[in-house]
């Protein structure tokens, strides 16, 4: 009697080898929406209330970015964070509306 020898092979991944592909697939996916998006500023006119929806998105996300580099700013300074050493011009200020002497 022979017995039969079965030959089996296993793949496995890396935790970080899939983080990896899924920051890669995720690029891409990206790169294709922002591809996406200028193809429709190209062709959509200019009174089209899409485009200026889009446009208030864009302008919404760059101010939620700024926002948040405010906060860290503001969050550092409490903390008398010394890795940033920077003087206080009331640039914060007039971002915030409020009105600043520059004449110094």
């Amino acid at each position: 009697m022979e017995q039969a020898t079965i030959e089996e092979e296993y793949n496995f991944q890396f935790a970080w080898e899939r983080q990896a592909q899924l920051l890669t697939a995720q690029s891409r996916a990206i790169g294709e929406l922002r591809s996406s998006i200028r193809q429709f500023v190209e062709m959509a006119d200019a009174d089209d209330e899409r485009r200026l929806k889009l446009e208030k998105m864009q302008l919404d996300m760059e101010k939620t970015k700024t926002d948040i580099e405010l906060s860290k700013i503001a969050i550092r300074k409490e903390n008398s964070d010394d890795e940033d050493e920077f003087e206080d011009d009331g640039f914060l200020e007039a971002l915030k509306g409020t009105e600043v002497n520059w004449n110094e």
